[in-house]
């Protein structure tokens, strides 16, 4: 799992998973572990009718979360500034 992990992280994936109720608890655990990745789960319903509310569900999650880092030479001045709509 720590293969896997690395590889989203290099990779700036933010997996979402949709489980079967089965395996909520074990995806539920998995997300939490890599919620510095911004991972998410949801349960599927058994037909997976709720799969495209499930990703939208959880993209908008993603589409929320903003980070900014800067680390720039002594020289530089650096401001950020967001507008949100």
């Amino acid at each position: 799992m720590n293969q896997v992990y690395q590889r989203l992280r290099e990779s700036q994936i933010q997996p979402i998973f949709a489980v079967s109720q089965y395996a909520r608890k074990t995806f539920e655990t998995l997300a939490k572990a890599w919620k510095d990745l911004g991972a998410t789960y949801e349960e599927l319903k058994r037909d997976s009718k709720n799969i495209i509310e499930l990703i939208e569900k959880s993209y908008k999650k993603i589409e929320s979360t903003v980070r900014v880092t800067s680390l720039p030479p002594d020289d530089f001045d650096v401001r950020v500034s967001a507008v949100c709509r």
